[in-house]
């Protein structure tokens, strides 16, 4: 987890509540987005999973330089991202979020920047 932190001060969390019986799914439908991610040349996101106690199921956590690096996707060329989609398993890259919406009762995210 150091590693990830290294040269970073800009983070995006999403916490997921699986539907019923989607808990497995969801975990694989978030190590394709990981997938993805990185054949584009983005940072591969944290995976955590509840063991006991929490309301949720999972979260994710993405580590990123600023908040350009974050939203640099958008200077991703269509061809790439379908190859990278493809890849991951998804037919094309606007299935990703709604495949997600899928698996989930409700999710939350936001942005944070480091405190130092």
């Amino acid at each position: 987890m150091k590693k990830a932190f290294e040269g970073t001060s800009y983070y995006h969390i999403e916490i997921c509540v699986a539907l019923p019986g989607k808990q497995g799914e969801l975990y694989k439908e978030r190590e394709m987005e990981n997938i993805y991610q990185v054949a584009l040349g983005r940072p591969e996101t944290m995976i955590f999973v509840r063991d006991q106690g929490a309301a949720w199921d999972l979260f994710t956590l993405g580590c990123y330089r600023d908040l350009k690096h974050w939203a640099s996707s958008s200077d991703v060329s269509e061809e790439k991202r379908a190859l990278a989609a493809r890849q991951a398993g998804f037919n094309n890259p606007d299935e990703i979020g709604p495949y997600l919406r899928t698996l989930i009762d409700w999710h939350r995210d936001t942005m944070g920047v480091a405190v130092k």
